[in-house]
């Protein structure tokens, strides 16, 4: 759009020059000093329309540079982590969830205790329900 416009100024500038309109009298100043004008206008909006694009360009491979670095320094991945405290030494410790779906028993890696076991949270469910159900009326 820039470049059009420096055209289309200058493109003016042929047309006063064509009809002998010059500086000799006050109208012809007028106009000379309008087409100056847009001419200094054309060629500013063009310098910003460059920068812009040269900015976009910047910006673009920065965020690809951070997405990079963010990758590796996160680690990101599609696994989902868990934290669970340890009810022996209140330590919180990081799982992936797929490990909480599996038989098997988690132990804390800090005391040995055992964190989470798949028998022991299918009974826990199931006393957390009878609380629920206990028919009682709570007022708020």
């Amino acid at each position: 759009m820039a470049k059009e416009l420096v055209e289309k100024v200058a493109y003016l500038r042929g047309l006063i020059e064509g009809m002998g309109i010059g500086r000799d009298d006050k109208h012809g100043r007028v106009i000379q000093q309008m087409a100056d004008i847009l001419s200094d206008m054309a060629r500013a909006l063009e310098e910003i329309t460059d920068r812009q694009v040269e900015t976009e360009g910047r910006i673009e491979s920065i965020d690809e540079d951070l997405a990079a670095v963010e990758e590796d320094l996160y680690d990101v991945d599609d696994e989902e982590y868990v934290d669970i405290e340890c009810p022996h030494c209140k330590e919180t410790i990081c799982f992936d969830e797929d490990l909480l779906e599996g038989d098997d028993e988690l132990c804390c890696p800090s005391c040995g205790g055992v964190i989470f076991s798949s028998e022991n949270d299918e009974e826990g469910n199931g006393e957390d329900r009878n609380d629920d159900d206990s028919g009682e009326s709570r007022s708020d």
